[in-house]
């Protein structure tokens, strides 16, 4: 019990220790030289950056310079938090992913799709997706377990698509019918695109025309 609560204790007084440290950077401009990494303290010197590595030294970098500062450990695919040159912080928030992590860091949302042997693939996504470059199989998207989940098309063997931007169109799954396959933020659209009216009489557009699996 006593440890439980020391622990507690010792937790509650770091937030209060930093939430002081906090007003007083916003509010006065000081960032303790305990704070700031050793190099900066040494030295007294900054190097203009467009991201640090924590707060104080965000804060100070915007301040010296002029211009915003990502705090990268609060960096996430959705939002992002900058120190601005006034001392005050923005959180700029996503309803969907913008950037994904890359290495050590993060780059931007890319759904544009590039051949990847027997697939195509979206260049940077949040989620991971392949599409057929022709025949039974239709897509891949990969869920956050790391499985793969598989939809065969049912309609025959797919022609190889044209590929713009984010899309795959396989022309023609039907008479009059083409199918669209486009990479998004959140994993993947699918759409048939009727391009004869006489097409919307066909049976195999009233029902299901692909299958799903789950594979490892």
């Amino acid at each position: 019990m006593s440890l439980a609560w020391k622990s507690q204790y010792s937790l509650r007084t770091r937030w209060i220790a930093l939430a002081v440290v906090s007003v007083l950077v916003l509010v006065a401009g000081w960032i303790p030289s305990g704070l700031l990494p050793r190099a900066v303290a040494a030295t007294g010197q900054l190097t203009d950056a467009d991201s640090a590595a924590d707060l104080p030294t965000a804060q100070a970098i915007a301040k010296q310079f002029g211009h915003p500062v990502t705090v990268e450990p609060n960096v996430t695919e959705t939002s992002l938090v900058q120190a601005l040159p006034d001392g005050t912080m923005q959180l700029d928030q996503s309803t969907e992913p913008v950037r994904v992590p890359r290495g050590a860091g993060w780059v931007p949302l890319d759904t544009t799709l590039v051949s990847n042997g027997d697939t195509l693939e979206p260049a940077a996504p949040a989620v991971p997706t392949r599409f057929s470059t022709g025949g039974s199989l239709l897509a891949q998207i990969q869920a956050p377990s790391g499985e793969w989940l598989s939809e065969t098309w049912q309609g025959g063997n797919l022609p190889a698509p044209n590929v713009s931007g984010n899309s795959a169109t396989y022309p023609e799954v039907f008479p009059g019918v083409d199918l669209r396959l486009s990479a998004t933020a959140s994993g993947m659209a699918e759409v048939l695109i009727v391009k004869d009216p006489g097409a919307q009489r066909i049976p195999a557009l009233t029902k299901s025309s692909s299958e799903s699996t789950t594979a490892p």
